[in-house]
């Protein structure tokens, strides 16, 4: 719910309700229910770091505030980073292995020799 701000009827213009209102509906069909979908979202890095990420810190029992701390970085970059919104830099790849306690190997194979997704 998202609350919107309101002028209230029959009073002066300086008097207003805050109203809550539900956010619209999207009418795209729920991703879990495609399996084109989970196809496309596990061709990209970045997902893989993003559940890697997710997996560690609560393995390590550690918040995203937590963990934003010992990168010197703010909670909504991990938030983003866990969300796969973000495009993240070999050095931020480090510091999230070295904050988290864990080693990054990054390979690249040719497309053919790649597991079918």
């Amino acid at each position: 719910m998202t609350l919107k701000t309101k002028r209230r009827a029959n009073t002066s213009s300086k008097e207003f309700v805050r109203v809550a209102t539900r956010p619209p509906r999207s009418s795209f069909p729920d991703p879990e229910d495609n399996p084109a979908f989970w196809a496309e979202y596990g061709r990209y890095p970045r997902h893989e770091l993003a559940e890697a990420v997710i997996l560690l810190r609560q393995l390590r029992g550690i918040s995203q505030a937590e963990l934003a701390k010992r990168m010197g970085t703010k909670q909504p970059a991990i938030a983003r980073i866990e969300a796969a919104q973000a495009n993240v830099g070999l050095d931020t790849v480090r510091a999230l292995a070295q904050a988290l306690g864990a080693v990054v190997q990054i390979r690249l194979l040719p497309e053919e020799d790649a597991a079918p997704i």
